[in-house]
């Protein structure tokens, strides 16, 4: 959990990258009860509220919501086209061929 500001740069800007460290490490730290019967994004809305962690929490509803923008809705359809289900058993090399073409 500690890098994924590498890879969701929008959500942690580099000014808050220190802090965001400092709320993981305090994070690990914490005590949580064990057993959580609610869904993971109630527990995060749950540990939001309490504001003691806002960029972790911003972090995993980043990483909790689905995809839907326009460019992803793209990429799924051209997908459908490659996809079918005569092609379904195809090998990944040659499904990377075909996306190139």
């Amino acid at each position: 959990m500690k890098e994924l500001p590498l890879y969701a740069s929008n959500v942690v800007q580099d000014s808050e990258k220190e802090a965001y460290d400092v709320e993981m490490h305090n994070f690990q730290n914490d005590r949580f009860s064990d057993i959580v019967e609610e869904s993971v994004d109630l527990w995060w809305r749950d540990v939001e509220n309490t504001s003691k962690y806002p960029l972790l929490s911003r972090m995993a509803f980043a990483l909790l919501t689905c995809f839907h923008e326009p460019k992803v809705e793209s990429s799924f359809s051209i997908l459908n086209n490659v996809i079918t289900p005569g092609s379904n058993r195809l090998n990944v090399s040659t499904f990377n061929a075909m996306q190139c073409i």
